[in-house]
């Protein structure tokens, strides 16, 4: 019983990622922007190549690399984090 309380517990002192509720308080982040935050989370960790061609799965037309990688850097700094190889994953919050 102790045991079960424990995992509980801790479960709540690791926040998942907190992109989604922020993304609801901010309104300078464009429908872009929020493709690409959903790509990221369904495939993370995912290098910017990759997020171009789901989102070009996704909506039938082609993207630049260059223009996602603008995106990732200024207006989803806040939500995302790049590993040594180049790949973007959601950044975790509280640990």
């Amino acid at each position: 019983m102790q045991l079960n309380s424990q995992i509980v517990n801790t479960s709540h002192t690791f926040t998942n990622y907190n992109a989604t509720k922020e993304l609801e308080s901010h309104s300078y982040l464009t429908e872009f922007d929020e493709e690409i935050l959903e790509v990221v989370t369904v495939h993370q960790p995912i290098m910017t190549m990759y997020i171009a061609s789901q989102l070009a799965l996704k909506n039938k037309r082609t993207y630049n690399i260059m223009d996602i990688n603008s995106r990732l850097f200024t207006a989803l700094a806040n939500y995302i984090t790049q590993d040594k190889t180049c790949r973007w994953s959601l950044r975790y919050q509280g640990i």
